[in-house]
């Protein structure tokens, strides 16, 4: 999350002269929301394979405020914008499992593919949706997933799970020219799954 924080950071800085001040207080966007599905065929009784498609979305807000000095008086004026940076990956991966007893499996899964990348802020000024400006990106990144999940069955059909993992991408370009930015999704995951076997 640290390259998307520092492009939602520096947008609008801090700032004081003798006619202008401009303050400015960020929240920066710790973690991200991720959902997510996968269609798993078997290979053997250990091993399947199959795609996954999910969703992430981080945010991260920022707080403006703006005086103005002129021989007519003081000009105050507010502003806010919301940062958010999106991650659609689509892979292809295998999963490998292993019964611990009729109830309880462990399962290591690897997947590869590519994501489709999306960025923008919406700024909002005056307080009041006086006026908005609209500002998007969008781009791409490879990305695998790796993960240890532990799955518990309820019924031979449906089950609970609890997985660990680490995500690694590569740096997502965004933008062209002096607009072009870059945004990295890597990192540790956890996830609550439902599993149902067809």
């Amino acid at each position: 999350m640290k390259d998307f924080n520092d492009l939602a950071e520096s947008a609008l800085g801090p700032i004081k002269t003798k006619e202008y001040e401009r303050s400015a207080s960020f929240k920066k966007a710790k973690d991200a929301f991720i959902v997510g599905a996968d269609y798993l065929f078997d290979v053997s009784k250990a091993v399947k394979i199959g795609p996954r498609v999910a969703f992430l979305q981080s945010k991260a807000e920022q707080h403006v405020e703006q005086h103005i000095t002129l021989d007519s008086g003081i000009i105050n004026s507010t502003s806010d914008t919301l940062f958010t940076s999106s991650l659609v990956p689509i892979m292809f991966g295998v999963s490998c499992n292993k019964d611990i007893s009729e109830k309880f499996s462990l399962n290591w899964k690897l997947f590869l593919g590519y994501g489709l990348v999306f960025a923008g802020d919406r700024t909002t000024i005056g307080g009041k949706n006086i006026k908005k400006l609209d500002v998007d990106k969008s781009g791409g990144c490879f990305v695998s997933d790796i993960s240890m999940d532990a799955q518990y069955w309820l019924t031979k059909r449906f089950g609970l799970g609890l997985g660990l993992g680490y995500r690694l991408t590569s740096k997502a370009e965004l933008g062209d020219g002096l607009n072009k930015t870059k945004l990295d999704f890597s990192g540790l995951t956890t996830k609550l799954s439902l599993s149902y076997k067809i």
